[in-house]
């Protein structure tokens, strides 16, 4: 059922009502009109002004419809060619990121490249200097190879020294036409 007595007895019906007060007498002392009180000479003025903006609004404008819709593409166009000039610059600008990035890592890789070269030919001097395998060396300084080969060359055994050449090659050298390849090989298999 329907009952009038919740509206009357609802929400708004149990709103706090406010009482300002402007005087410190507690009389109200104010008018209770919202308005403030306006200027006969400002309300003039302000007025004309609306008066003329109107009329401004209403006259007949300075262009036509067809040279304000060649205005409004011309613009599109100039639009269109700021896009395009931002979106190449983006372009360019990615691509020299890129760039500088494969050249930083480019050079990074040389440099490491250098590096271990400049490392290899420090472990062959080092290791033909204290008699180890150059491979076998193991560091990143000149002084650490160092350490490392004393280490290595303790352990190892000493290898002995090489059979000299005494009576190797003594003799006459074989000339051109005096024995084939094949006679070579018969005289050794004693044929």
């Amino acid at each position: 059922m329907f009952s009038t007595r919740r509206f009357v007895d609802g929400p708004l019906a149990c709103r706090p009502r406010l009482l300002f007060i402007t005087d410190p007498t507690g009389t109200g002392g104010g008018s209770n009109d919202p308005t403030p009180p306006a200027d006969d000479a400002d309300a003039d003025k302000w007025k004309a002004h609306s008066r003329t903006w109107e009329a401004r609004a209403k006259a007949k404008p300075d262009i036509t419809k067809e040279e304000l819709a060649e205005l409004r593409e011309k613009a599109a166009k100039v639009d269109q060619a700021d896009e395009d000039k931002k979106s190449e610059i983006d372009k360019l600008t990615e691509r020299l990121g890129k760039a500088e990035q494969a050249l930083a890592e480019r050079e990074a890789k040389d440099a490491e490249t250098a590096k271990k070269s400049e490392l290899a030919t420090i472990a062959a001097e080092v290791a033909k200097a204290k008699g180890v395998p150059a491979d076998a060396l193991r560091g990143g300084t000149r002084e650490e190879l160092e350490v490392h080969a004393d280490q290595l060359a303790s352990i190892l055994p000493k290898t002995p020294a090489a059979p000299g050449t005494g009576g190797q090659g003594e003799g006459e050298p074989i000339g051109d036409g005096d024995m084939s390849a094949v006679d070579v090989v018969k005289a050794a298999r004693g044929h």
